[in-house]
């Protein structure tokens, strides 16, 4: 009985490995080894007759994360057709020349341009703005992935440690702070947080709970199998580390991300003082601030920023805009009135919607500018 118990468990098993193995073989062969799977993105309107959209996107998906102390990550050198990223992490930035001047613009991943080629990221096209109108100032896109507010000031000090001394300061924040405070039921942790509680962890367990481990985590991030059922039985597989709140524990979660905020931007402007550069703050749009949306905007919307966390935005949004002692220009109406599709999924944007971005963040610094300019 033992024994035929045994066999169909390990029929069973075989199938299942065998079907895996088919599986990943006719991704393989449908996509490519090196190009791997296509982006769904490249079929929304923006990117649908751009001859350059699968390959930037490929691109992308080939860009590598590396370990940096104090920062979690920061992504690796890459040079290609449309991104490139420099030794020092810098994603390579319009600039007609390399003028004494600087403007530091700081973000997550849209700042960093995910969705847009090298020319055409918010940095690239503000820096074109800026030069266009007589304006001698180098821009340096210092956005990088899944960066919060913390880390983003983390890098400006090393950056300023390590000799650079700008004029001007942008940060241009929201989304992803906003996120992972529900995510984590806290303001202020970073993306890769769990990751590395994750390993503290691993690393009480047994042997055989350590393998245990390594194997579900491999058929929750790459099996075929999962991914099918998952989709069939409408599974959410994403972790998550907090539970649904309700209207008091968000309003509670919305103070406190206002109180971290303040806290960062009290110390920026200490900085900015001691460094002589001129700090500007922006609140970045999302899609859920935006009133009207595309019907492929609705497709790309995800489920995970919904309810509760969709009202958690416009919440702090609400906050912060009341605080008279928080210095900074939200622009997350900026597409109120778009009629076209700008968001390709609930925080990035076309490079039609950087440009807006960007032609709002100039109009903005304009008179900043003015005041120090340099012919």
């Amino acid at each position: 009985m033992i024994k035929k118990f045994f066999f169909v468990i390990m029929a069973i098993v075989l199938s299942l490995t065998l079907i895996e193995i088919v599986l990943q073989a006719l991704v393989v062969i449908k996509h490519g080894w090196e190009n791997g799977p296509i982006n769904p993105r490249i079929y929304l309107s923006p990117y649908k007759d751009k001859s350059w959209a699968k390959s930037m996107f490929n691109e992308i998906r080939e860009t590598e994360l590396e370990y940096q102390p104090y920062l979690d990550s920061r992504t690796r050198p890459f040079h290609g057709q449309n991104i490139n990223i420099d030794s020092l992490g810098f994603r390579k930035t319009w600039n007609e020349s390399l003028f004494e001047d600087t403007l530091l613009i700081f973000g997550g991943s849209t700042i960093w341009g995910y969705g847009a080629r090298d020319s055409k990221t918010i940095p690239s096209l503000l820096s074109q703005k800026i030069v266009t109108k007589g304006f001698k100032i180098t821009t340096l896109n210092c956005g990088e992935q899944s960066y919060n507010f913390t880390q983003e000031i983390i890098r400006l000090i090393f950056l300023l440690r390590d000799g650079y001394r700008p004029k001007y300061v942008i940060f241009y924040d929201g989304a992803n702070d906003v996120f992972l405070t529900y995510y984590y039921n806290q303001p202020g942790k970073t993306a890769f947080t769990h990751h590395f509680q994750d390993w503290i962890d691993f690393r009480k367990r047994s042997f055989f709970s350590q393998i245990g481990f390594i194997s579900w985590e491999w058929i929750t991030m790459h099996s075929k199998i999962y991914k099918g059922i998952s989709l069939l039985l409408n599974l959410d597989v994403i972790k998550k580390d907090s539970s649904p709140f309700d209207s008091i524990q968000l309003t509670a979660l919305a103070l406190s991300y206002k109180d971290y905020y303040k806290k960062n931007f009290l110390f920026l402007q200490q900085l900015s003082k001691v460094y002589q550069f001129k700090l500007i703050c922006f609140w970045q749009p999302v899609i859920q601030t935006k009133k009207t949306l595309t019907d492929e905007e609705r497709l790309v919307k995800q489920p995970v920023m919904d309810d509760p966390d969709g009202q958690l935005y416009p919440m702090i949004n609400q906050l912060m805009t009341t605080d008279s002692s928080l210095h900074f220009y939200n622009i997350s109406n900026i597409f109120d009135e778009n009629p076209t599709t700008v968001f390709i999924d609930n925080i990035h944007i076309t490079e039609e919607g950087n440009q807006i971005v960007a032609d709002k963040i100039f109009e903005i610094i304009y008179p900043i500018l003015n005041k120090n300019i340099h012919y």
